[in-house]
């Protein structure tokens, strides 16, 4: 080999080489881009696993809130319940007051009470030869018995002065009563005493009445009425007798009617009176005496001056004529 081959040859080596290491050092600077990149890479993918680890932090904290704020909803809800179910069952129980005081106002009647006096005529108050009467007061009437002879004793008719009236939308039974204390006079052999209690309706005049005397005892649809209903109750000097009138409510005067009743020293003597005329509207209260003094109680005070008879606790009857 010459020495001109030598050198081109060894020229060529060192070129080769100089390519080699350039082509290195190229591979090496794109390594180094690659693992910069990377190196960013990895920043930021833990910059976003960061941000992702709060994330389910945050998460798992709402998610811990909302069951502990579901759970308190369950109990609030669990609590709503209980509440619901008292107030249903308070309700419940209040509409089976309702219910027994409904009942109970079918089966009692309420007394109303009304101020009220007698009224007697002038000539009522005639001493000619005749039995006649005297108002001692609004409620009491003295009878003075005739002892002339030649004279004779009548029968007197008194009313009081205020009716009882057909009450309007009243949504319970109502009870009107009086009562009055017969009182014996002295008579003599030919007169006997008579009492007669009763109402008359203001508008057809009709007079039911209930008759106490020596011979019987009777009550009297009415005065034109021939049908009597008699009694076996015996009577006595002082006895105390009532007279008691009953509207129905409201909702059952379609069905129901009025009626009179008579007491006698406190307790309900016979069976009541229907009324089925077409006015019922208004009764006044009346009493006939022959030989026999009255004191009267209309129930204006029951405080000071209570009846006989317990009207809070009358039950509306169920026995007719």
């Amino acid at each position: 080999m010459t020495e001109e081959g030598s050198s081109n040859s060894d020229f060529n080596l060192v070129e080769k080489l100089s390519n080699d290491l350039i082509k290195l050092k190229n591979n090496f600077d794109d390594l180094q881009i690659e693992l910069n990149e990377e190196k960013e890479k990895t920043v930021e993918l833990k910059k976003i696993n960061a941000e992702h680890q709060n994330e389910i932090k945050n998460l798992k904290q709402n998610f811990q809130q909302l069951l502990e704020e579901n759970y308190q909803k369950d109990d609030k809800i669990n609590s709503f319940e209980e509440e619901i179910k008292k107030v249903s069952d308070l309700f419940e129980k209040k509409m089976g007051d309702l219910i027994k005081l409904n009942n109970l106002a079918s089966m009692y009647a309420k007394f109303l009470g009304i101020k009220n006096k007698w009224i007697i005529p002038t000539f009522y108050s005639c001493s000619e030869g005749c039995g006649y009467l005297n108002l001692i007061n609004d409620e009491n009437i003295k009878y003075f018995v005739n002892n002339l002879e030649g004279g004779y004793d009548r029968f007197r008719l008194v009313s009081a002065e205020n009716s009882f009236n057909k009450p309007q939308h009243c949504s319970a039974y109502s009870l009107y009563y009086f009562e009055i204390k017969w009182i014996f006079e002295e008579f003599p052999e030919r007169s006997t005493p008579w009492l007669s209690i009763g109402l008359r309706n203001c508008t057809t005049k009709e007079h039911t009445i209930y008759n106490v005397s020596a011979s019987a005892n009777r009550i009297f649809h009415n005065q034109y009425s021939n049908l009597a209903y008699r009694l076996s109750t015996i009577f006595n000097n002082n006895d105390i007798f009532g007279c008691g009138l009953v509207y129905p409510s409201a909702n059952k005067m379609d069905e129901d009617f009025p009626y009179i009743f008579f007491t006698q020293n406190g307790k309900v003597i016979g069976k009541a009176l229907s009324l089925r005329k077409d006015d019922l509207s208004s009764y006044k209260p009346f009493i006939i005496l022959h030989c026999c003094s009255v004191e009267a109680n209309f129930g204006s005070n029951l405080e000071t001056k209570p009846f006989k008879y317990d009207v809070t606790k009358h039950r509306v009857l169920q026995e007719f004529y």
